[in-house]
Parts: structure tokens; C-alpha cells; sequence
């Protein structure tokens, strides 16, 4: 949804804009140009008691079984469903942080299940704010509200401008491509596994994948604005070319990139011989990672992105936390190490993510390392 004023103007699309760039200007914008509600975004003046409860239960869980969303909390709107007015939210002599609390335990406690938000405030005076509340698409879904103590639920999803009980369809085909999705994943990396597997050599293989959520819709993504965005970041190497599949790397960077017209990304190395230093290929994938998801925000690819690393043929190979850390070599036992992936959804997450995929790893070798659990706030 871009901002189209009476004249034809286009400007920047605010449901897309990271929630800590929105400022109270962009607000007024919606209603300078007249933007109704849509399918990502929502207005609402103050509520109070169960109508509150009620509505940002529907809009939250309505916008995470769609493609996700903005609402806007504390903007008037008319019958139009158009912004009219920006009141703000009265804080009723409490702070930011309590009313904050208080719209996330409204959320934890009655959506299921659990919708992670991004909740910002906007001040407009000592006493009243505006309140956006970003709902990612979730790809747990379906969703729904608990209702008469847990006894009854309901559904609902964001169509155009407004958020509709789901018809019983609608229910279950959510819960099969929930079901699929996990399947298709372990699919797709059995695939690659099995290609990379044939081409025997006696050098050891790090893979690094990165799988949208996304990339097992029908979208392509556009090769051309990829190919561009991977040489203006300089992106593990920065010089691509196409062929059937999508995009590889034609750069003498050491690890062998692809991606894949879906969206996938993989980066292999497979020239090593010798130890196996787990600290170098923790550093690679961390900027693999964080390459990722800047590309996938260019290229408008949505999140969250699982994403994995194996270590193969390593049996009998000795291993290290890094090469300084020659007395904790150790002979793998096993000829194949793939930890379960990590799902992520914005930078904040990737260091404490990319450590903790990397534990089980250092652990299987005798190397001390616990589990980061603090997390990002949502």
C-alpha cells in the first residue's frame, strides 16, 4: 500500500517501513493524502475495557493469518474508514511502559499461537501518545482468540480494510501449509545435500542455507534487482551471474554462492583438507546471515528466515574452537553435524541466533559453550 495523494503522487509505503523510522509526520500523512484502511493497516481512536481487549485481539490475529500489518492505535477515522484526526491514547496517569505491558499481555494471553509484535509509542503530550503495533505475517498460522476461558475459539483474517471471521476453508488450509512447510524445508535440503554428496573428494563441506518462508509461494523474485543489490553490497564476493537456476557466484571468494529463483541462498566450501576451526565458519555464517536478510529487505522478501549450517565429511578430522585453541582438538565421531536451524526475523536476533546454532557444535568436540537465551525486545 503506497500513499497516493488526489494528484496521482506516489509516496513510501508505511506498513513497509520499519516500525522505529515511523514518525508522527508519516501519521499525518495518512491523513493529508486520505489513506483508508487497507489490508496492512489500521486505524483506531481510544478504547477502553473489553472493546480494547476485543479489537486489538481481532486486528493482531487477523493481520498475522494474512500478510501481516500496522495498526495504528490512538487515529480517528470516518465512516470512509479514512483518518480524520490524530487523538492519541491517554495514559491515565500510568507510564509508556505499563500500557505496554498491559497491550502485550492482552496479546499473550488470548492469542494462540503466540503472535510476536513490535509495540513503539509516539508522544503527543506529557499524558497521551499514539501506539503502533507491528504485526509480522506468521507462518505458524493459523491463529485465533480465546474465548469463555479457553473453551471457545475464533479466527479471523485481515481482508482490504477490515478483519473477518475465517470460513472453515480458509482454517484448514492454513493448518496443512503448516504442516507442509517443515516438510518442504527438509525436502529441499535433503536435495542439495544429496547433489553436494556425489561430488566425493576428500575435503571436508561447510553449507550454509538460507530459506525464507516465503520461497515455497509461487513468487520469483527479480534476478535483475538482485544481481545488482549482491554488487552494490559487495555480498560474499559481489560478482554474479545467471544460469537455470538463478544466480551463483563468479567471484574467487571461498565460499561457492547460489541463489536460488525462489529466494533460497547457499554458500558451500568445499576446498578444505586439514582442522576443521569452528570460530572462522561462526564468523562466515554471521555475515552470511546478516547479508541475507539485508538482501531479502531490498528485494522485499518477507520474513522470519530459517537458516542452517552442516558440517560434512569431517569424520575422524580434528576440530577446533579456533586455531589458536590447539589443545582442544578433538577427533569427530561423527561424519555429518547439522543442528537444528534458527528462525529469524529481524538483526537484532542474529548474534545471540548464530551462537546458540553454533553450541551443539562446539559442545560435540569437548568445547564448553552455553546457550544465549537472552532475547531481542519485540
Amino acid at each position: 500500500m503506497k500513499f497516493k495523494n488526489e494528484y496521482g503522487g506516489n509516496k513510501m509505503s508505511l506498513d513497509k517501513k520499519s516500525i522505529d523510522n515511523i514518525n508522527l509526520q508519516d501519521i499525518s500523512d495518512l491523513i493529508k493524502y486520505k489513506i483508508p484502511e487497507s489490508k496492512n493497516l489500521e486505524y483506531k481512536g481510544e478504547m477502553h475495557g473489553d472493546k480494547e481487549k476485543e479489537n486489538i485481539n481481532k486486528t493482531v490475529c487477523g493481520f498475522a493469518n494474512a500478510s501481516g500489518g500496522l495498526f495504528i492505535y490512538g487515529l480517528e477515522e470516518d465512516e470512509n474508514k479514512k483518518p480524520t484526526e490524530i487523538k492519541g491514547i491517554s495514559l491515565n496517569g500510568t507510564n509508556w511502559d505499563e500500557k505496554k505491558r498491559s497491550i502485550l499481555s492482552i496479546i499473550g494471553t488470548n492469542i494462540e499461537p503466540r503472535v510476536d509484535v513490535k509495540i513503539r509509542e509516539k508522544k503527543i503530550s506529557e499524558d497521551k501518545v499514539v501506539i503502533l503495533i507491528k504485526v509480522p505475517k506468521s507462518w505458524n498460522a493459523p491463529h485465533c482468540i480465546k474465548k469463555n476461558n479457553g473453551k471457545n475459539r475464533s479466527f479471523y483474517i485481515r481482508r482490504d480494510g477490515s478483519t473477518d471471521p475465517m470460513e472453515f476453508e480458509e482454517i484448514k488450509s492454513m493448518f496443512d501449509f503448516s504442516n507442509n512447510l517443515q516438510e518442504k524445508i527438509n525436502s529441499y535440503r535433503n536435495e542439495r545435500f544429496s547433489f553436494w554428496n556425489s561430488k566425493i573428494n576428500d575435503n571436508y563441506k561447510v553449507i550454509f542455507h538460507a530459506v525464507p518462508f516465503d520461497s515455497f509461494s509461487k513468487s520469483r523474485i527479480d534476478l535483475k534487482k538482485a544481481r545488482v543489490a549482491l554488487r552494490n553490497k559487495q555480498f560474499l564476493g559481489g560478482f554474479y551471474s545467471s544460469d537455470f537456476e538463478g544466480l551463483y557466484s563468479s567471484s574467487r571468494y571461498p565460499f561457492k554462492i547460489r541463489l536460488f529463483r525462489n529466494g533460497i541462498f547457499e554458500a558451500i566450501r568445499d576446498e578444505d583438507k586439514g582442522d576443521v576451526y569452528v570460530d572462522n565458519f561462526k564468523e562466515r555464517f554471521e555475515e552470511f546471515v546478516n547479508g541475507c536478510l539485508e538482501l531479502y529487505e531490498e528485494l522485499d522478501i518477507l520474513c522470519p528466515v530459517v537458516f542452517f549450517v552442516t558440517f560434512t565429511n569431517v569424520k575422524g578430522r580434528k576440530i577446533a574452537k579456533g586455531p589458536l585453541n590447539l589443545s582442544m582438538l578433538q577427533d569427530a565421531e561423527r561424519d555429518t553435524l547439522d543442528p537444528a536451524g534458527v528462525i529469524i526475523e529481524d538483526k537484532n536476533q542474529v548474534g545471540s541466533e548464530v551462537h546458540n546454532l553454533f553450541v551443539p557444535i562446539y559442545n560435540h568436540f569437548g568445547i564448553e559453550c552455553d546457550y544465549d537465551f537472552e532475547q531481542s525486545e519485540n
